[in-house]
């Protein structure tokens, strides 16, 4: 049982706040292509190619440790000897210009709950992206409220399901474990690593109503991935009544 006066909630960022998707198929490497002024010797396909093969690659292996956007520009101007009129820094943050977030819907409204009922949250995210970029976004899309902080795994360098990042949130808003929830899209980054860190609580916000079929990948991580303590939900309505109670600490 949960004590609702400790209770903190933390929140995964993609497909979980913000919905991911991307205003073309080469938007890891946009901005380096938009910058390039040395076309007549690069292979841009080329560049492109191995961009997004690197970074698909990268995130099914689910490794515990982060890379940055900066880092990855770095990789790609030094193997293919790539000459911009801007910073390394500068092309990073346009990663974001290739995307194209919206809100999740629901968001708003529980966000309201929380804090009508008290309750701390902030955003602990696995990200590639600069953390001003990420913080611009979920203000633009939730200007009415104010996360207690961002943490993103390009800042630290540790990322879900990694422990040490897990363990980072409730630090930071001295609320022991226990007594923290966690809750987001992926059953492995997300209510695994949470789970296993020893959140309080964590929330499988399963709205593309993945099945355990779908999740079958996860026994490769951790074995006994299905009785992992979580609960499922389809949208974060099912969090709360009609009069703004929650039912976060209830089984």
């Amino acid at each position: 049982m949960i004590e609702h006066k400790k209770t903190a909630v933390f929140f995964d960022c993609w497909d979980t706040l913000v919905a991911f998707a991307t205003k073309e198929e080469a938007w890891e490497t946009r901005p380096l292509i938009n910058h390039l002024i040395n076309k007549e010797v690069v292979n841009i396909e080329e560049v492109q190619k191995y961009g997004h093969q690197m970074l698909d690659a990268y995130y099914h292996k689910h490794l515990p440790y982060e890379i940055s956007a900066l880092q990855f520009c770095n990789l790609l101007v030094l193997r293919f000897g790539l000459k911009l009129d801007c910073s390394l820094e500068q092309c990073a943050s346009e990663m974001f210009v290739s995307l194209n977030p919206s809100p999740i819907p629901g968001v708003e409204e529980f966000l309201s709950v929380l804090e009508e009922n008290h309750i701390p949250y902030a955003c602990l995210s696995n990200t590639i992206y600069p953390k001003k970029e990420m913080e611009k976004l979920l203000t633009s899309f939730y200007p009415k409220h104010r996360f207690a902080f961002l943490l993103t795994s390009e800042e630290v360098g540790v990322k879900k399901p990694n422990p040490d990042f897990f363990t980072l949130g409730p630090i930071l808003l001295d609320v022991p474990l226990s007594d923290s929830i966690y809750i987001g899209d992926s059953y492995l980054q997300d209510i695994c690593g949470s789970s296993l860190a020893g959140y309080g609580l964590s929330i499988f916000f399963n709205r593309k109503k993945k099945t355990w079929e779908d999740l079958a990948f996860v026994k490769v991580f951790v074995e006994d991935y299905r009785n992992i303590p979580h609960k499922t939900i389809a949208s974060y309505a099912e969090l709360y009544n009609s009069k703004g109670e929650l039912s976060l600490w209830k089984n």
